[in-house]
């Protein structure tokens, strides 16, 4: 093959070396080496093109499938190593298609999609469950301390062995049973016990509060896994792309080797490439599989689970998601913060406390009335009583004026962290919400870059394969260029996602957004 060139053919084989395969695989264009890699394994090569040619011959192009040669270059990839194909890598050339803004109804879609999982999770927790009867109970609270302003009616029967002294005329009762009634009516405690509910009642809604942080907290958990499930999915599939684009090149310089043995070493840098490949792909299996436990515990491993997971980490909901809501409005949800809205009934609840301490220094009213034996265990007459008691407190040794202040402390340790914890929030609204606007930049950034890097790429395997100007070391490092900015985009789009997710469970909108259930369920 080599003896039937001569002149410049011969020296431009030289450069490419002494096997003229290579050169049979590039016709000119890079669409040339994606043919060539999707003809069947054993097959033989297509006859030489002369490297000199008249002018009236053109040189015999490779047959593409339909779809162009990267389809042919990437089939492997669809439902290969059992991994999805996903909507970001289908291409333009080797460069994603942009994410174009999703309509309203694709929006609302997503949405539902995210609504569902969410749910699944917080039907599943059993820390919803716990703090949901956790209120139930301090409602039960509530009507007990409310009950004491009702009438007090206590029977009490009770029977004795009674023996008169010796020089009394009483006739001896033995086992006759008496009974004594009585009854108790609060007319006027000056507001102690108003002060004693609202106290409790105050208590509820802080518990309230605190099962819908953890709605928030258990929804964000959930859709943050989903998110990263997402995540690991997507780099899964690009690194599939770059592992049969490998495969494929490992395929073609071990034909040259067959004929040219000196470049043995080429084949070894495509193989440790290969190699390296297959590691990063392992590695990202096992953050998967994580991801997959982690989901399993928050929603179930059951089929209809599943199903919500993989509806969540499709990639068409991620894109759909990819808009970010203005941070005035997450700012100006902040003061209605189920952590801010815990804090305010913590410290109203105390106050409550300091009232009914000032309170209990007042007198107390009460009206009782009863029917009692005149002399228990002796006789069997009984008399009627009826009237009003006054109880005045005149000395407790400053125990209830403890109290209050005590109470009064605490009323305003809660506003300070109130206050604080607003500061907090907001502040970290705000970061969150540049990390998901930078972010969302770094996508087209990176998009731009990938069509760049494309060309550079093509352009370096062209001059490779066909003029011998570049190195096989160049050619893998632009491919794994490449293949880093593909996972960069990737990463910025789930950053993005990610950023907003985080962004919204902060806030407290994830129930506004999609509608966790509310804090009444818990009745």
């Amino acid at each position: 093959m080599v003896r039937g060139l001569r002149g410049p053919g011969l020296g431009l084989l030289g450069r490419l070396g002494s096997c003229g395969l290579l050169v049979l695989l590039s016709a000119a264009s890079s669409a040339s080496f994606s043919a060539w890699a999707a003809r069947p394994p054993g097959s033989k090569a297509a006859p030489a093109v002369p490297l000199a040619m008249p002018a009236t011959q053109s040189p015999q192009t490779p047959k593409t499938p339909p779809g162009g040669a990267d389809a042919a270059f990437f089939a492997p990839l669809e439902g290969g190593r059992g991994v999805p194909a996903t909507s970001f890598l289908r291409r333009v050339g080797d460069v994603p298609e942009p994410i174009r803004p999703a309509s309203a109804a694709q929006m609302a879609d997503a949405v539902e999609r995210l609504r569902l999982l969410a749910v699944a999770a917080l039907e599943r927790s059993p820390t919803v469950r716990d703090i949901a009867a956790g209120v139930r109970a301090l409602q039960q609270d509530v009507r007990e301390v409310e009950a004491l302003g009702k009438p007090q009616v206590n029977l009490s029967v009770s029977s004795r062995f009674t023996e008169p002294p010796s020089n009394s005329t009483a006739t001896p009762l033995r086992g006759v049973p008496y009974y004594v009634l009585n009854a108790t009516q609060l007319l006027w405690d000056f507001g102690r016990l108003e002060s004693q509910v609202q106290s409790r009642r105050a208590v509820v809604t802080g518990q309230q509060e605190r099962l819908r942080l953890a709605y928030e907290a258990i929804a964000g958990e959930t859709l943050s896994a989903a998110a990263e499930l997402s995540r690991y999915r997507a780099q899964l599939a690009a690194t599939d792309l770059y592992l049969s684009r490998m495969e494929q090149l490992s395929r073609m310089i071990a034909e040259l080797v067959r004929e040219d043995r000196g470049r043995s070493a080429e084949l070894l840098q495509v193989q440790s490439r290969l190699m390296q490949a297959k590691t990063a792909r392992a590695l990202i299996e096992v953050k998967v599989r994580e991801n997959e436990i982690i989901l399993a515990r928050l929603v179930g491993d059951d089929a209809a689970a599943r199903a919500l997971i993989d509806a969540v980490c499709d990639q068409a909901t991620v894109a759909a998601l990819l808009v970010l809501p203005s941070m005035d409005g997450f700012l100006a949800g902040l003061p209605n913060h189920p952590a801010l809205k815990q804090l305010e009934a913590e410290a109203a609840g105390q106050t409550q406390v300091a009232q009914a301490a000032a309170n209990s220094r007042l007198p107390v009213i009460s009206a009782v009335a009863g029917r009692t034996p005149t002399t228990p265990g002796v006789t069997t007459q009984y008399l009627h009583y009826a009237g009003v008691d006054l109880t005045v407190p005149l000395y407790r040794g400053g125990a209830d004026r403890a109290q209050e202040r005590s109470a009064l402390d605490r009323s305003d340790a809660a506003r300070e962290r109130r206050e604080q914890t607003e500061r907090e929030l907001t502040s970290r609204v705000r970061v969150l919400h540049q990390t998901a606007r930078s972010q969302l930049e770094r996508v087209d950034e990176y998009l731009a870059l990938l069509k760049i890097s494309d060309r550079v790429r093509q352009d370096i395997y062209d001059q490779w394969s066909l003029l011998g100007r570049r190195s096989l070391y160049e050619l893998l490092g632009a491919e794994a260029e490449h293949h880093s900015l593909r996972m960069g985009w990737l990463g910025a789009i789930h950053d993005s996602w990610a950023a907003q997710l985080r962004l919204r469970t902060e806030s407290a909108a994830l129930g506004d957004w999609f509608g966790v259930p509310s804090k009444e369920s818990s009745r």
